[in-house]
């Protein structure tokens, strides 16, 4: 599990007065991808926006792979819309 220990070392992380950047969040978000955690995934996207920290690929690919294996297609087909209306070329 992962995708848990990447959410417990995030948390302890914020404890400790680290605030994550798009690195972290990205590299958590890929972990709960993997473990398809789709919903954590998506709350700690929600939480990368919220804190001002703009969405590259490498926060689109994961969860667009993690709509893939849950058969989540209008999640997916909607990222891909918020993907263009950023500028962002889907690569996968």
């Amino acid at each position: 599990k992962n995708w848990a220990m990447a959410l417990e070392l995030l948390s302890e992380a914020e404890v400790a007065g680290c605030k994550p950047d798009a690195v972290t969040y990205n590299t958590a978000i890929s972990a709960c991808a993997k473990g398809s955690e789709m919903s954590t995934a998506v709350v700690l996207s929600t939480k990368m926006w919220q804190s001002g920290i703009p969405f590259s690929l490498l926060t689109y690919n994961p969860l667009l792979s993690c709509c893939r294996k849950l058969g989540e297609w209008e999640k997916a087909l909607g990222l891909l819309d918020q993907m263009r209306s950023e500028g962002i070329t889907p690569d996968v």
